[in-house]
């Protein structure tokens, strides 16, 4: 496991740690489930993925820093017999402005760690190491995230996310030759629940 990966996850474990211990001074807990399409660059081959993690608000005046850590599951492409999945562990960071109450717009950063990601063609499926399928999976996907949302009650709101992926999501490897990818870009629904 390469030097990203490891401070990523330790990252993710240290945030789950201080959303479990975190309920005083304004602080909010919760937990997020989300729905999500996946899209390789702009090519149009988007499919579903899902997503539970724990939320955590810092409110600061009309903002909240708003912290979370999830477990995915998402289908990244699939063309023709050949699909791409992975489990990941994500860490997003957003700041939420609330022009009025209830409604706010988010934006900020988010880092994907895929723990176990396969290609199969048809029902024969490899890992995605680089090793019997010629491409390797990225060790972080890092992405720009904006979006939009509503909490229908102080504890019950409702988000929509975009995810403007940065970095190659795989590396092939042919010939002799490695190719990067495009980044891997993401829109999702997600529902969240403050203890």
């Amino acid at each position: 496991m390469n030097v990203v990966k490891k401070i990523t996850i330790a990252a993710a474990f240290l945030c789950a740690a201080t959303v479990a211990n975190a309920q005083d001074d304004g602080l909010k807990i919760g937990a997020r489930g989300s729905y999500s399409l996946q899209m390789l660059g702009s090519a149009d081959m988007g499919t579903l993925g899902a997503g539970v993690g724990l939320v955590l608000s810092i409110p600061a005046g009309p903002i909240s820093i708003a912290p979370e850590v999830a477990f995915l599951y998402r289908q990244n492409y699939s063309i023709g017999d050949v699909t791409q999945s992975e489990f990941a562990v994500s860490v997003p960071v957003l700041v939420k402005w609330f022009p009025i109450e209830g409604l706010f717009a988010q934006a900020g950063v988010q880092a994907d760690i895929p723990i176990v990601a396969e290609v199969c063609i048809k029902s024969d499926c490899l890992a995605q190491d680089g090793k019997k399928y010629p491409s390797e999976r990225s060790a972080v996907d890092l992405g720009i995230v904006v979006g939009t949302g509503y909490f229908v009650t102080p504890s019950i709101g409702v988000d929509f996310r975009y995810v403007i992926g940065l970095l190659p999501a795989e590396t092939i490897k042919a010939g002799g030759v490695s190719v990067d990818s495009d980044p891997l870009h993401s829109m999702s629904v997600g529902f969240t629940y403050f203890f």
